[in-house]
């Protein structure tokens, strides 16, 4: 494809024209699907070469390596063992959503004699959405299967979501090969595995890229339902709010001649993001008896949130910086732009290369 007389006047990065490493493997990839135009085929090649090596290089290391249940024994193992190329997806925080997804929150004596001090409400630190979503899709797919297949799903839709937010914000002339190189980057990450796992990250993104797609596009009150389910996917998604609320006000600004009665009723739906923790919040207060169990949770856990207030430590559990936190990161970005400065970003690749740059430096 030549390149057009606009993309010419305002040159992008060299990783956008595909000079890099990057580049080279989007274009192979998409080779594949050249006779078929819409970009959503180009990113079914990419989603699918690259779950395809981590599905190999996921098998092959089940003959090499020690299995990772044997590596910190006294960890929570709930789910019965899954066909070899399912139970790869399947470790660490996993079995939490999967108890979660078949006995609920109040879980017992299951927590018992694993030889950790989990607390009875140690299941309060994982958010309610996701293990939902396994629930309902258990009986037909078994809950392992159920979790891959939800993750996956919402990993395809997030790059196709992606896309849309790169041409939104590059413009239609370079957006979508920018586009392609933004989801190629994403899914070349090594840590992607996680967004494939029993994990919620995969959704939580599709949410929080949604959110911004919607915000960027005027649809207020799609961003705010959309930011409330994000919220109930991973508690950092309330700092969702910032970035919705700058562009709202960023938006507003320029029509400022207009009725602004629409304008405040499609204001009124981000109040869904706090009302959503507050009220898992208030879950936890019912179930356990605390209604900061979250926050306490990951304070026994990971001592990150021991020192100051209740948004300090929100803060410092979002900001932690988890090797697989893809959602975690992407809204830091987000918000840090619109903290610091204008929300609209040149390319968004650089904003998602941005997030992994400061995730390596940790």
């Amino acid at each position: 494809m030549q390149p057009s007389a606009a993309v010419g006047a305002n040159p992008l990065p060299r990783l956008i024209r595909g000079d890099t490493a990057v580049g080279h493997y989007t274009g192979s990839v998409v080779d594949i699907s050249r006779l078929l135009r819409p970009p959503v085929s180009r990113i079914a090649c990419l989603f699918l070469a690259s779950r395809l090596a981590m599905l190999s290089v996921g098998l092959l290391s089940t003959w090499l390596l020690p299995s990772g249940r044997a590596a910190q024994p006294g960890n929570l193992v709930f789910h019965d063992p899954a066909p070899r190329a399912l139970e790869i997806w399947a470790r660490w925080d996993s079995e939490w959503y999967l108890l979660i997804a078949a006995e609920g929150y109040e879980v017992g004596n299951r927590l018992e004699g694993l030889g950790l001090p989990y607390d009875r409400s140690a299941t309060a630190g994982f958010l309610p959405l996701y293990p939902a979503l396994i629930r309902v899709l258990s009986p037909i797919l078994g809950p392992v299967g159920a979790g891959i297949f939800i993750s996956n799903l919402c990993l395809l839709l997030c790059l196709i979501l992606l896309e849309s937010l790169v041409r939104i914000e590059v413009g239609d002339a370079a957006g979508e090969q920018a586009g392609l190189v933004s989801c190629a980057a994403l899914l070349l990450f090594p840590s992607s595995l996680f967004l494939s796992a029993v994990y919620a990250e995969s959704l939580f993104l599709l949410l929080s890229i949604g959110v911004f797609v919607s915000a960027r596009t005027g649809r207020f009150a799609l961003a705010g339902i959309l930011g409330g389910l994000a919220t109930l996917t991973r508690p950092f998604g309330v700092l969702l709010t910032i970035p919705l609320l700058w562009e709202f006000w960023s938006q507003r600004r320029k029509d400022e001649r207009e009725d602004p009665r629409p304008a405040i009723r499609d204001g009124l739906w981000f109040g869904l993001l706090p009302l959503a923790l507050g009220g898992y919040m208030l879950f936890c207060r019912s179930v356990f008896g605390d209604g900061l169990a979250l926050l306490h949770r990951q304070e026994r856990w990971r001592g990150e949130s021991g020192r100051g207030g209740g948004l300090e430590k929100l803060t410092a559990i979002g900001m932690s910086g988890d090797g697989h936190g893809y959602g975690i990161q992407f809204v830091r970005s987000a918000v840090s732009n619109s903290v610091c400065g204008d929300w609209q970003v040149s390319s968004l690749p650089g904003l998602c290369s941005r997030a992994s740059s400061e995730r390596r430096a940790r």
